[in-house]
């Protein structure tokens, strides 16, 4: 590499290439919200709040409705992008460009310490400058890599970035104490805060936080070798380690051991069983691989839902050959941990990132999403191996310089290519189903974009029937997402044909037996909402026959269920039917006692009935389960209306 002071240059070189990414990702913040974007912001009304004291901060904080810890950190941000801006896509993805520099700065930091690390604890043959260098390399590979994208570019991944970012830094805090110990200073301060500080708000972001102290043990082992200037450091270091990672990991499979009744009835929505879903994920992981190290953007995309499940060993034919590749990936890494630590810790970075999402959790088969924080050990390895200077001619040292230099802007100009795509929603819906054609999630895209430019009036008859095979694809596609027979009933009455009977049936019987994944049961509510709402003209019958059927399927459990219910509590009113609405608005009680909107709901509807008192006792128990007051107009109104029947009673 060229004879150049790092300590003039780094910080510069550093906020040039935060300038580039800014410049590759310009175009693509002009997009719009996208999949999982709508259910957790456009459409999630606690988080859409317009000011900034505690009241709504909090409101916005506990807004995710996801289960698991709530989110509540990466809730926030959200919610403070929407009082400061409004709902303008563009600073919400500007923020989390934002949350992308501050994590290139942070893994810039990190490669500094670890490589300082690695040449104070293994005696490694590496200078300043070379460190410099190389961290600034590692750093702009992981800013300017187009498999990183959609952790930018979508937005509700703010969840995924900002988890990385606090790791990130919890792991360069442990690294800063632990070189301070090693040089005969205090540590411990800077260990515990990376881990517990740092790790909590990682963990508070998104799940994912929770591997931390696993990342931690792993630059432990692999780069410092537990070494300690005394006895009771060394006692302290492993200590630390034991408790942090080794017993909560235990407690963790007891847990999971406890409640794998739990995990199961889980699996029971899913369209795959718990040993497919381990099957694939060997394959899934290796596409992963081959994306860090090989990107190519024409495979890269939002929806991997045309992945092909692995039924078996040998079905299909790639399974096994890629649960054996992995397994001796692990394994042979783990073997040239002494002679070459540096592969070992990139290989078991990557695979440790993926522990939660990557193996028994019935989560979704793939998304890009997941290795925005585990793509750093392998591009770590590559960028490592690819510049360091084992041959000192010259050369050979402006040749990995330079080869290095291509690389980077080589993925500088992947990424700012895909970028381009999802500046415009029509232009990224047509490049993802031709990049994946075999996926229903992109058909459905696809159907939806050209849905809603012919409900503009922008050639309604052409774009009506482009959003028709797109529909029809999509329901072809995939047997267990429903989206595509619900969009072509709306796509019928929209261009007022008769309901189908056929699509109308073969819709019910899959709502009662196949297993109800979320976008289903979200589909249905959302055509009854376009029902009551106005735009759709369907009878009575069709939601009679469809509700009749989701509520039949064995797999409708907990508060999917009560949502159903309230749902159909709201038709059942809207035809008059109040003492129907009153028997669901007991079901769903039954369900969900806790929930505020169906005290409400049933509040009503017992002031309808008269039964003034039973209404009083459920406004007052909405009231004191709405603590953030997201409730309180709604409220007022029930108080207001049992006034005035009570004054009638008189």
């Amino acid at each position: 590499m060229p004879h150049i002071s790092p300590s003039h240059t780094a910080p510069m070189t550093l906020l040039l290439l935060l300038v580039l990414s800014g410049a590759v990702y310009w175009s693509g913040l002009q997009g719009g919200f996208l999949f999982d974007d709508t259910i957790n912001i456009t459409d999630n009304p606690k988080v859409l709040i317009d000011g900034l004291n505690w009241r709504q901060l909090h409101q916005a904080a506990t807004s995710f409705g996801g289960g698991g810890l709530e989110r509540p950190i990466s809730m926030l941000t959200l919610g403070v992008n929407h009082a400061l801006t409004g709902l303008d896509p563009f600073y919400f993805k500007l923020t989390n460009l934002a949350i992308h520099w501050l994590c290139g700065v942070g893994l810039w930091w990190l490669t500094c310490l670890l490589l300082t690390a690695y040449r104070l604890c293994r005696r490694a043959e590496l200078t300043d400058r070379e460190i410099t260098w190389l961290s600034l390399a590692v750093a702009a590979a992981w800013l300017l890599h187009p498999f990183n994208l959609t952790g930018v570019l979508y937005i509700v991944q703010r969840m995924a970035s900002l988890a990385a970012l606090f790791m990130i830094f919890g792991l360069a805090l442990y690294t800063w104490g632990r070189l301070r110990q090693l040089r005969g200073q205090r540590g411990a301060a800077c260990m515990l805060i990376g881990l517990v500080v740092f790790g909590g708000l990682a963990t508070f972001s998104k799940e994912n936080g929770i591997l931390l102290p696993i990342l931690i043990f792993l630059v432990e082992w692999l780069i410092f070798g537990f070494q300690a200037p005394d006895a009771s450091t060394r006692r302290f270091v492993i200590g630390f380690n034991v408790s942090t990672v080794l017993i909560p990991g235990v407690l963790a499979l007891g847990v999971l051991a406890a409640r794998f009744d739990w995990l199961m009835r889980i699996y029971e929505t899913r369209d795959f069983t718990l040993g497919e879903r381990l099957l694939t994920q060997a394959r899934v992981l290796w596409f992963y691989i081959e994306m860090v190290l090989l990107p190519d953007p024409t495979r890269m995309g939002l929806y991997h839902d045309d992945i092909i499940l692995s039924k078996n060993w040998l079905d299909p034919l790639a399974t096994l050959p890629a649960v054996l590749g992995l397994f001796s990936l692990l394994t042979g890494s783990i073997a040239l941990r002494r002679r070459a630590p540096l592969l070992t810790f990139g290989v078991w970075f990557f695979c440790a990132g993926h522990l939660l999402e990557s193996t028994i959790l019935p989560l979704e088969i793939a998304h890009e999403h997941r290795n925005y924080l585990p793509a750093y050990g392998l591009l770590f390895l590559a960028i490592y191996y690819l510049g360091h200077r084992r041959v000192r001619e010259r050369v050979w040292l402006r040749t990995q310089a330079a080869f290095i230099v291509v690389l980077i802007l080589a993925l500088s100009a992947g990424t700012a290519v895909r970028a381009s795509y999802w500046a415009n929603d029509v232009d990224l819906a047509l490049v993802e189903v031709r990049h994946h054609p075999h996926s229903a999630r992109t058909n459905m895209q696809a159907g939806r974009i050209f849905f809603s430019l012919a409900d503009h009036g922008i050639e309604p008859e052409h774009n009506f029937q482009r959003a028709r095979q797109y529909f029809e694809i999509a329901q072809q596609l995939d047997n267990y997402n429903l989206s595509g027979s619900f969009a072509l009933l709306v796509l019928d009455d929209r261009q007022q044909r008769p309901v189908d009977t056929d699509l109308l049936e073969g819709l019910a019987g899959k709502l009662a037996d196949l297993p109800l994944s979320s976008a289903s049961i979200n589909a249905l509510i959302h055509l009854s909402r376009c029902q009551s709402d106005g735009p759709c003209k369907f009878s009575p019958e069709v939601f009679n026959r469809l509700f009749q059927a989701i509520l039949q399927n064995p797999t409708l459990r907990g508060r999917p269920r009560a949502q159903v219910l309230a749902e159909l509590t709201q038709f059942a009113i809207s035809q008059n039917a109040l003492g129907i609405a009153l028997y669901l608005t007991y079901q769903a009680l039954q369900i969900a006692p806790d929930d505020p909107q169906i005290l409400l709901n049933h509040a009503h509807l017992l002031i309808q009935h008269g039964e003034l008192d039973a209404a009083r006792q459920m406004i007052a128990q909405a009231r004191a389960l709405d603590r953030d007051a997201f409730l309180a107009t709604r409220i007022r109104q029930q108080e207001e209306l049992l006034e005035r029947a009570t004054a009638g009673q008189r």
